[in-house]
């Protein structure tokens, strides 16, 4: 049985799942979380405790912010930003949202929606949490996901994804064999891909460029009613952080292994951003 006013997000990181949570909490009757749940609430790879872990935040939340109107969430000065790294400084951009108590000063009915977002923990274990919950996941062009990658101070810069090693023993071996960097990142991408693909409908993968877009109206289908849009949203893919990474490089390693992403980008979409990209 399904808990049909909670949604699971997850995405391919720097795809855009923190920006919906953003926008998702913008909207009447519901409350979106980013990455609420600690690692340290996991001290093995018992999957099905890991459900249970993750069932129980769900219901002690939806507890919590009705009577005390606070949750437990990562923030930004008790609400959550469009991005949770920083802005370039000429270093590796670093996280700017901490865990703590985030309050929710709208009145809620009992029945509000609740988001709750992890992208590799909810990836890793999506086969079974489909099973008890309606699960999304938002993926991001190709070529602008990787560049993100060497952009940021997270361990998918180095290419490792710990919350989905740690609960698919397939995905830690194959990253352990893998020397370079980008051949542990492509792997990774083809992980996530793979697991939205085998265990989603189309209908519950969204596209970042859709949100942008469409001001945030493609996320109508999580809420199950009308989108309100509060502003116009710009579409970050062709950021001026990725010059100093090599876009050849990337591209050609994609357009390589197009088959990771075919079902959602073709590699035309990947050759008109290198091309915003060498332009500016």
């Amino acid at each position: 049985m399904q808990h049909k006013r909670t949604i699971l997000l997850t995405g391919i990181p720097r795809s855009g799942t923190t920006l919906c949570c953003h926008l998702l909490n913008q909207q009447p009757n519901t409350v979106a979380l980013h990455e609420p749940i600690s690692s340290g609430s996991f001290n093995n790879s018992d999957r099905q405790l890991a459900i249970k872990v993750i069932n129980e935040f769900v219901n002690s939340s939806r507890t919590e912010v009705l009577a005390s109107g606070l949750v437990q969430s990562k923030q930004l000065d008790g609400s959550i930003p469009s991005n949770p790294v920083k802005s370039d400084d000429g270093h590796l951009r670093k996280e700017q949202v901490s865990p703590g108590q985030m309050r929710v000063d709208e009145t809620l009915s009992d029945d509000f929606l609740l988001v709750v977002k992890h992208n590799a923990l909810f990836t890793a274990l999506v086969n079974d949490l489909v099973k008890g919950f309606m699960c999304y996941a938002v993926v991001r062009n190709p070529l602008a996901t990787l560049l993100s990658w060497q952009t940021v101070d997270l361990p998918i810069h180095q290419g490792y994804v710990p919350m989905g090693e740690l609960f698919d023993p397939i995905l830690q071996r194959g990253l352990n064999e893998r020397e370079t960097i980008i051949d542990r990142q492509l792997y990774i991408l083809r992980w996530f891909y793979r697991s939205f693909s085998e265990n989603l409908d189309r209908k519950q993968i969204i596209r970042y460029e859709d949100i942008v877009d469409t001001n945030g109206e493609a996320l109508s289908i999580v809420l199950n009613h009308d989108f309100k849009p509060e502003s116009k949203l710009v579409n970050q893919n062709a950021n001026r952080l990725y010059q100093d990474v090599n876009i050849e490089l990337f591209l050609h390693r994609l357009i390589e292994e197009a088959d990771i992403y075919s079902d959602f980008y073709d590699t035309n979409d990947l050759q008109k951003l290198a091309e915003q990209l060498r332009a500016l």
